[in-house]
């Protein structure tokens, strides 16, 4: 278990569990700790810690008390670190940063290792791992990193001149991959798709104003071509401000199911997913974030 004499070997890929993480480490400030890191957690780990090194998967664990891992769905990392804590008698500790595929991300070509425990940093994701986990395991830690962006959002609100006669709409992008119905189209270009069709739900679409904001796993390029197709649109991809700027400037805040759109319901905007009728409902739990699908 971490304790301030823990050495903590930290593993991680996706920016969720990392910015977790991230907190989490600043809040336990006299904990030490060894990295090993891939995919976007390597970019939010170096703008914090800059000097660290990022070891090898053995360099990491060698000596650690305990394993803090993430739960990615695309990268075998953080279960080969369990599956190495566990031969190793390392505690382990794993990370889920959403609410859903919560088996899944302990399975691995039919292998399936389970930390010693399981921290959650939300309600609901805590009810909805009593279901699937043995409550033993599992502990609600509070979310830092949810805080201290509401806080910033917050701050922004009150430095910020946002009057505007626009409607602010800010889109938070993610990389969905799947394709839904009989579209060959990714799924997150359908749901940009359907929402810019409909765009009439939110008023006058002259009088609209929209930006949107990349995920941290992607690049501005993947949408370029996307961007000039609806030039006509009073949007762009904004590129050059923080998230917490963005959503203190929004008065909607919308995409499929990132976690940029907890971040704002957190923060009092008005939340809504734009998939469309024909994807699969929405992941979150939360009762607050409106469907487009539904509201048309």
């Amino acid at each position: 278990m971490i304790s301030l004499e823990s050495t903590l070997a930290v593993v991680a890929h996706d920016a969720g569990a990392a910015n977790l993480i991230l907190a989490w480490l600043k809040e336990f400030h006299c904990i030490k700790f060894k990295v090993c890191l891939a995919g976007p957690a390597v970019r939010l780990f170096n703008q914090q810690y800059s000097n660290i090194p990022n070891l090898s998967l053995i360099d990491a664990l060698n000596g650690a008390t305990a394993l803090l891992s993430g739960t990615s769905g695309v990268s075998d990392l953080e279960h080969n670190a369990r599956i190495k804590a566990s031969q190793m008698d390392i505690y382990s500790i794993a990370v889920i940063d959403h609410w859903v595929n919560y088996k899944m991300r302990f399975e691995r070509a039919g292998q399936y290792i389970l930390p010693t425990q399981i921290w959650l940093s939300d309600q609901y994701a805590f009810e909805l791992a009593k279901e699937i986990f043995p409550i033993t395991m599992l502990r609600k830690i509070p979310s830092f990193y949810l805080n201290s962006l509401v806080e910033e959002i917050k701050e922004n609100e009150r430095k910020g001149d946002f009057i505007s006669d626009n409607i602010k709409i800010l889109y938070v992008l993610e990389p969905v991959k799947k394709k839904w119905g009989n579209s060959n189209v990714s799924g997150e270009f359908q749901a940009l798709e359907y929402f810019i069709t409909n765009l009439a739900f939110f008023g006058i679409v002259n009088k609209i104003e929209i930006r949107l904001r990349l995920h941290p796993s992607e690049r501005a390029e993947k949408y370029a071509d996307w961007c000039v197709q609806h030039q006509s649109y009073n949007l762009k991809l904004d590129t050059s401000h923080e998230l917490s700027y963005l959503i203190a400037w929004a008065d909607w805040v919308v995409g499929c199911e990132t976690f940029a759109m907890i971040i704002a319901l957190s923060a009092g905007k008005r939340t809504l997913s734009t998939l469309p009728p024909w994807a699969p409902n929405c992941a979150f739990p939360h009762n607050e974030i409106s469907k487009l699908c539904e509201l048309i």
